[in-house]
């Protein structure tokens, strides 16, 4: 009797967190562009005598271009271009939803723009299972990254960081691996890369790379304190911002009508005041989710400045999260695109927060390497 063949097991690429940046930014780059060159140019239409080319064959192209190359080349630089084209593409596929869900092909269907943030935050969230896997490597997933950073090594111009991450690769290979074969062929790898056959050199952008991020970095190192404090008020001032002009916007809904119409129109006149056309229901759902997360912000910046940073830190990170992926699709309905200049706001918060937490955590494991942290 023959044995039925087993199923292949599936080796996570450990550059998949690198490759799935490259598509959240191409992919939020395209949508914005895309809208913001559309309305500079008043919507032209490409073709003529009934044809129109809609941009999303355009989205089309550029994922069959990426799938091809991904397909046909095995360069380590190919998977890289071929996620930024992978972006481009959903992008501007997925920028046209408008017109496919609706029986008179609008392309500004108010959910249309709810719909490309949830796609976005899709990917995004994929992201992050990802990155926060990236400790937890099998020894297979190890083994094969470090067959794709030979590769990396093959290409006509190596860079010095990709012979340092083999090299870093194998030792963790021959650290963890259990299996005396894995052992050997990452040792093999090794002295590969340590051969006359790889000459690793630094290009001329990760030269320049290196002269602007070395300073930058030192300057932030110094200056620790002050963007601290900065990151509080900012934090602060948006807080109680949207709190004032939410409460404004409840209360309007509660003043006689006359009275309400003359008040929106002095704040109009001094560009205080945006009308929206979404209903009562819709407006408390919105009022009631900005009030929740920015209280939960300011929760967060009183117990960083009370000295109880760990906890004050999860609470800015809880509430920006929510306001990332709750509060925005709901803003995104009322004002569209609009919405996109305060979620990359939002998300430059998030991620410097990140970076904080991470840096925290690094300097408690230098000053305590017995591994008894402070809970603070």
């Amino acid at each position: 009797m023959k044995h039925l063949p087993s199923l292949p097991r599936l080796i996570r690429r450990r550059s998949a967190p690198t490759l799935l940046l490259y598509v959240l930014v191409s992919f939020g780059a395209s949508v914005i562009l895309t809208r913001v060159f559309l309305d500079l140019a008043n919507y032209p239409q490409l073709g003529g005598s009934g044809l129109h080319i809609a941009h999303l064959l355009w989205g089309g192209l550029a994922l069959a271009v990426a799938a091809l190359l991904m397909l046909i080349y095995a360069s380590p630089s190919i998977n890289r271009i071929g996620a930024i084209l992978a972006g481009l593409g959903i992008g501007l596929f997925i920028d046209e939803v408008g017109k496919f869900i609706t029986s008179d092909n609008n392309y500004f269907f108010r959910a249309a723009a709810p719909i490309i943030y949830v796609c976005f935050l899709a990917v995004a969230l994929v992201y992050y299972l990802l990155t926060r896997r990236q400790d937890k490597l099998s020894d297979r997933e190890l083994l094969c990254a470090a067959l794709e950073d030979a590769e990396s090594l093959l290409e006509a111009n190596p860079f010095e960081r990709q012979r340092a991450d083999l090299v870093a690769v194998i030792d963790q290979v021959k650290t963890q691996a259990k299996d005396p074969d894995y052992v050997a062929l990452a040792e093999a790898l090794l002295a590969f890369a340590d051969s006359e056959a790889v000459r690793p050199g630094k290009q001329w952008w990760e030269r320049l790379i290196g002269r602007i991020e070395d300073p930058l970095q030192a300057y932030f190192e110094r200056h620790n304190a002050f963007f601290t404090h900065l990151l509080i008020v900012i934090l602060t001032v948006r807080a109680v911002a949207s709190l004032i002009a939410f409460a404004g916007s409840a209360i309007l809904r509660f003043m006689a009508p006359d009275a309400a119409d003359a008040l929106r129109q002095t704040l109009s006149a001094y560009g205080l005041y945006r009308s929206s056309p979404l209903d009562l229901s819709s407006d408390i759902l919105n009022v009631l989710l900005n009030t929740a997360t920015n209280l939960l912000m300011l929760s967060g910046v009183a117990l960083f400045v009370v000295r109880k940073r760990q906890r004050g830190l999860y609470w800015m990170q809880t509430s920006l999260i929510l306001s990332l992926c709750v509060v925005n699709i709901f803003a995104f309905f009322e004002q569209q695109f609009v919405v996109a200049i305060y979620a990359l706001i939002d998300l430059g918060l998030f991620t410097y927060i990140r970076v904080y937490v991470f840096r925290r955590q690094k300097l408690l494991e230098a000053s305590h390497p017995d591994g008894n942290k402070p809970s603070k």
